[in-house]
């Protein structure tokens, strides 16, 4: 027994002698395949990343991720995660009490916003007065959307994203109160959304 840890040695270094030896022979060949191997240990570890951020890291800036799930609507025409329309939110949020609380959101809209003088192209999300509490966010700045924000003939507001408060206004205070002219409407900024928090979904943050 005392003599096996000696054989493995002496095996790993005649290893590594005819391994020197055919690098020495055929140095092109070895350099490939080096190459081949670390390119698939960089490819195998791009594409974890990509996974691991899509699938298994939770969304930043949200507070208890693990407590939310998402609710479709399934129809055969749209399949089993089709979305739901607005009248169909307002009946399960009243109906559906296994849920502490529930809000909707619509993503994919770009809008141009006009920021005085300057016209900008930005990913806009349109969400319910509760999204925000449901998932735990805290505004950077002002306040984020309230109940009385949904109240019929209410102004229309908006919460900006940190980045374009930083890009647009400097991060300073007096964005509060501005008027953006979104998609040709007038809406008030009332607060910013956290650093770190740009939506649920990997490659669609938004800024409004």
């Amino acid at each position: 027994m005392p003599l096996a840890p000696l054989a493995g040695m002496e095996t790993f270094v005649q290893d590594l002698r005819y391994a020197f030896r055919a690098f020495v022979k055929a140095p092109g060949f070895t350099a490939i395949a080096l190459l081949t191997i670390a390119l698939s240990a960089g490819a195998n570890a791009t594409v974890f990343s990509f996974v691991s951020a899509l699938l298994l890291r939770p969304a930043p800036g949200v507070a208890d991720p693990s407590s939310l799930i998402a609710i479709y609507t399934s129809d055969f025409s749209s399949g089993p995660y089709g979305t739901s329309s607005y009248p169909d939110y307002l009946s399960l949020k009243a109906k559906a009490d296994a849920f502490s609380s529930m809000a909707a959101y619509q993503e994919g809209a770009v809008a141009l916003i006009r920021i005085v003088d300057t016209v900008e192209r930005v990913r806009g999300t349109a969400v319910s007065a509760e999204f925000f509490d449901v998932l735990g966010v805290r505004a950077a700045a002002g306040r984020l959307l309230e109940a009385a924000d949904m109240a019929p003939g209410a102004p229309p507001t908006a919460v900006i994203g940190y980045d374009l408060w930083n890009r647009a206004f400097g991060l300073e205070n007096s964005a509060l109160g501005r008027t953006l002219v979104i998609n040709g409407r007038h809406h008030t900024v009332v607060g910013v959304a956290p650093p770190r928090f740009d939506g649920l979904h990997l490659g669609a943050a938004f800024e409004l």
